[in-house]
């Protein structure tokens, strides 16, 4: 069974400070799908381990930067008087993908090598 709920506290961990409980964006569903896509490669039960956690909530991650760099209601400046802020969407999508890879990476002895080559006879 799979516990979406320690891949959302991941998820609110990575996005740290940007989570909007109830928000215009379905944090559930992000969970959802990056969950269902990595067990498909990993199988149900390595779903479990901690690294593939993080990687499942990597993969939420870069999909909810993927939607905001697409123009979903992203603030992307602030200025009140002396006070500005600003955050530019292809750099979050950019670290996002970073840290997707990284994640990635440390589950290359969990996810097999299904490439197929032919080989000399």
């Amino acid at each position: 069974m799979t516990d979406y709920s320690k891949v959302k506290d991941k998820l609110i961990m990575l996005l740290a400070g940007d989570y909007e409980e109830g928000g215009k964006l379905d944090y559930d569903g992000f969970v959802k799908n990056a969950v269902d896509c990595i067990a498909s490669q990993v199988g149900e039960e390595a779903l479990s381990l901690e690294n593939v956690i993080f990687y499942c909530a990597a993969r939420a991650l870069y999909e909810l930067r993927l939607v905001e760099s697409m123009g979903a209601d992203y603030v992307s400046s602030f200025k009140a008087g002396d006070v500005s802020f600003s955050k530019n969407a292809a750099s979050c999508l950019e670290q996002a993908e970073k840290l997707l890879n990284d994640a990635r990476t440390a589950c290359d002895g969990i996810i097999p090598d299904n490439t197929f080559s032919f080989k000399a006879v």
